[in-house]
C-alpha cells in the first residue's frame, strides 16, 4: 500500500514539475490575420476581447503587470505576450495584446487542459476596466472637475470662483 502511495505521489510531483518548468515558444501564442470583430468571443478554454481603445502601451503593460504572477514573455511590433501562473500549480495561461487602429485585442489562453472555468474571461474583464478606469483618470487630471462637461463648456479656463464652485480646493487634483 505505501508503495501504491508513494508512486502516486511522485506522479502528482512529477506533473507539477512539468507544469511549473516547460519550455515556453512565444512565436505559437502570436495572433495572425487581421483583429476580431469588436465584442467578447468565448471559446472552450479561450477568451477574446476587441474594444475600442485610444491609449498606448505603457498604460497596458501596466495594468498587466500589476497582476500577480503576470510576466512579459516577448512581442512583436503590434503586439505584445504575457503569461500569467496560477497560484497552487503554475498553470500558464497566455495573454496575447493587439493594439492597432484605435482598438485593442486582448486573446487569453491556457495551455494545460481544455477548460479554464472561466479565469481567462474574468482576467481580461478586469483588465479592461483597469484600463477604462485609468482613462478616466487621465480625464480627470485634464479636468479636475466632477463634471466634465462644465470644463469644457468653460473652454478649460477656470478661476478660483469656478473652481471653488466645484469643491475643489487645489488647482491639481491629480497630485
Amino acid at each position: 500500500m505505501s508503495w501504491l502511495f508513494l508512486g502516486a505521489l511522485l506522479l502528482v510531483l512529477g506533473f507539477a514539475a512539468y507544469v511549473r518548468f516547460a519550455p515556453q515558444d512565444a512565436e505559437r501564442w502570436r495572433l495572425t490575420g487581421p483583429m476580431a470583430a469588436l465584442g467578447d468571443h468565448a471559446e472552450a478554454g479561450s477568451f477574446r476581447a476587441v474594444r475600442a481603445y485610444e491609449g498606448n502601451w505603457a498604460a497596458v503593460e501596466a495594468v498587466l503587470l500589476s497582476t500577480p504572477r503576470t510576466q512579459a514573455l516577448g512581442g512583436w511590433d503590434d503586439q505584445r505576450l504575457y503569461v500569467t501562473r496560477s497560484a497552487l500549480w503554475g498553470f500558464h495561461d497566455y495573454s496575447t495584446v493587439r493594439l492597432a487602429d484605435g482598438q485593442i485585442e486582448i486573446y487569453g489562453r491556457l495551455r494545460f487542459g481544455k477548460s479554464d472555468l472561466g479565469v481567462n474571461q474574468a482576467r481580461i474583464r478586469n483588465w479592461l476596466t483597469d484600463l477604462k478606469l485609468r482613462a478616466h483618470a487621465a480625464i480627470r487630471c485634464f479636468a479636475p472637475h466632477r463634471n466634465v462637461e462644465r470644463h469644457l463648456a468653460l473652454g478649460g479656463k477656470h478661476t478660483t470662483a469656478n473652481l471653488k464652485a466645484d469643491a475643489f480646493s487645489k488647482l491639481d487634483a491629480c497630485a
